[in-house]
């Protein structure tokens, strides 16, 4: 048996509450055939199934942590279709996106003092949720999978969805 942990963030306090989710062998097996070997996590094929059967409920802007609200995944998401084409057409470099969407995330005051925390790779939270937004937008199929290295491209579906997104 496979165990996958969730995070439930309170509102009303900072802390965090482990949920556990017991998988049967035959589920987890069924779940690494339908993702991607050393891309996905057992988390993200799930996140992949629901979206697919429209059952995925995005969070809100912002989560609790020990160190002050962070922004959420999903708002980074948004904010990096938006800008990506609004700003660069629909394909720029991973620095120059990450840095217009940090500048215009600033200039909405979405971001917080937590997002500017420093994380395990060295770099801002914000930094490293917008790479972790983009591969999730990746896993979509929102953001080309055959770009070049530190290119980074909307596909079809990430025009569409892009051109809909009002900030």
């Amino acid at each position: 048996m496979f165990i996958v942990s969730h995070i439930n963030y309170s509102n009303k306090k900072e802390f965090i509450t482990p949920k556990t989710i017991r998988i049967d062998d035959d589920v987890y097996s069924s779940l690494k055939k339908i993702g991607e070997t050393f891309e996905d996590t057992p988390n993200s094929v799930i996140k992949k199934l629901l979206i697919e059967t429209n059952n995925y409920i995005k969070s809100d802007i912002a989560i609790p942590t020990f160190k002050g609200l962070k922004t959420t995944q999903e708002t980074f998401e948004k904010y990096l279709l938006f800008i990506l084409w609004n700003d660069f057409r629909g394909k720029g470099t991973k620095m120059e996106i990450t840095e217009k969407t940090i500048e215009i995330m600033k200039k909405n005051n979405i971001l917080s003092d937590a997002d500017f925390n420093i994380v395990k790779t060295g770099e801002t939270r914000a930094v490293n949720t917008i790479a972790w937004a983009r591969n999730s937008l990746k896993n979509e199929g929102k953001i080309s999978s055959t770009s070049l290295r530190g290119i980074w491209e909307l596909t079809e579906n990430g025009v569409k969805e892009a051109k809909s997104i009002v900030l």
